[in-house]
């Protein structure tokens, strides 16, 4: 194939790969973009244990201790809820006693949340797992640092539970250290 330069929208056409020598891309050549991040270290928290309530709870508590205050930390959730739930809430993340995440926009009395809602459309035997994935660029720091989801404002919760009591789930909180 034939190597073509088209100066008009700057692209190189027919080079194969492997066709530039050693040496000749390295990172400071490579676009902005370019992600240059790494895991740095990744911790859990699970539960297996059920709740239904009628008042704010905490679901899930994870802590890392980030070893540079450059890293940020890339947040997973997985939570079941059972049907018959009756948000008027929302789910809350926070980083230190401090709302992460939140939107703008809340309903009912959900303040800093960053989901919220009047009713899921279950029946009582039902469940549904939640996800939820934030990364958090705002940590700057190398101490311990915990991580809590929340409800807020509900009305009536079924965690880890469907609400007849029949049905059961594990829910995940993944905390990674992402190098800056």
């Amino acid at each position: 194939m034939t190597l073509t330069l088209n100066g008009t929208n700057n692209t190189i056409s027919g080079l194969a790969v492997g066709g530039l020598p050693d040496g000749s891309v390295d990172a400071d050549t490579l676009a902005t973009s370019v992600t240059r991040g790494k895991i740095l270290q990744v911790v859990t928290a699970e539960s297996q244990t059920e709740a239904d309530s009628t008042s704010d709870i905490d679901l899930l508590t994870c802590s890392i201790t980030p070893s540079a205050a450059s890293s940020n930390v890339y947040v997973q959730l997985v939570w079941w809820i059972g049907g018959a739930s009756n948000p008027n809430g929302g789910f809350k993340l926070t980083r230190a006693g401090t709302a992460v995440g939140a939107t703008s926009s809340n309903h009912s009395s959900a303040t800093g949340s960053f989901h919220s809602s009047d009713d899921y459309p279950m029946t009582q035997h039902e469940m549904l797992p939640f996800s939820w994935n934030y990364l958090d660029t705002g940590i700057s720091t190398t101490s311990a640092t915990e991580y809590k989801l929340s409800t807020i404002s509900f009305s009536q919760i079924y965690y880890n539970r469907n609400s007849a009591g029949t049905a059961s789930g594990r829910s995940t909180m993944i905390l990674m250290e992402i190098g800056a």
